[in-house]
């Protein structure tokens, strides 16, 4: 006579509009993706300031992803696509460093791969965090008085846009998109003010961080925003989704 397996607590369930019973234990939901092989070293013997030359951004190879001398902050940047003013956590967040490889399918994009460090790093640092909106300080971008100096996109264009050092070109853009173009540039959170409505034909050039301080290479990026575009970037603070961090091991753990 077969035994009949145990069957646990039950759960109402619906399929396709079926109504069934479920085993309590088959609510587990999917698997968060995760690397195959990964490595997570702290790196404890650094040279500091400006000695420390190792880049702590993505590296990716065929077969591998790699961080050098990345900080939490920087990996968690990365895993979870935000700004460093968009996690809040312990001091040693930004100053600790970490050398990360893991072995990844070349097939696999970096969305998927950004998943995977989600996963990786909320083991190894034993990660819990949470989601909430924090005022932090920021950017309001504004029309002043005089009115923008933008001319209307004749026609909806999807391509030519251009964005580096010290230059922005973008056809048919909103001020919604330049707001958050600025973000990128700044490094801070702009929120767009303008009430302007519709898509413009937005070029400006400035002097890059690194040379700014040579007025002959070009004006500020605030300069030029202000005299190419005719708006204006007024420190405020902006709402914004913060990572609150509950806790976390600076030591990670090495499977």
């Amino acid at each position: 006579m077969r035994r009949k397996s145990p069957i646990g607590k039950m759960l109402l369930c619906g399929v396709a509009g079926i109504a069934i019973l479920c085993p309590v234990w088959a609510q587990t939901g999917p698997q968060k993706p995760s690397f195959e092989v990964a490595s997570v070293k702290h790196v404890k013997d650094i040279p500091r300031g400006d000695t420390w030359a190792k880049s702590t951004g993505m590296s990716r190879t065929p077969g591998m992803v790699r961080f050098e001398g990345a900080t939490l902050l920087d990996l968690m940047a990365a895993a979870y696509g935000v700004k460093s003013y968009q996690i809040s956590g312990p001091a040693w967040l930004g100053s600790e460093r970490y050398d990360v490889a893991a072995k990844v399918s070349p097939e696999i994009s970096n969305k998927l791969v950004a998943s995977m460090l989600q996963t990786l790093i909320e083991d190894r640092f034993k990660l819990a965090l949470r989601r909430e909106t924090r005022d932090v300080a920021g950017y309001a971008l504004v029309a002043p008085k005089g009115g923008p100096r933008l001319s209307k996109a004749a026609e909806v264009k999807t391509r030519g846009t251009q964005i580096g050092a010290g230059k922005l070109s973008v056809p048919s853009c909103t001020m919604s998109l330049l707001a958050s173009l600025l973000t990128l540039i700044v490094g801070h959170p702009v929120a767009d003010s303008t009430g302007l409505q519709g898509s413009f034909d937005v070029t400006m050039t400035w002097a890059p961080d690194e040379v700014a301080a040579d007025a002959a290479a070009g004006p500020s990026i605030f300069t030029a925003i202000h005299e190419q575009l005719g708006l204006k970037l007024e420190a405020q603070k902006v709402p914004v989704e913060v990572l609150v961090i509950e806790s976390a091991e600076k030591t990670p753990v090495e499977h």
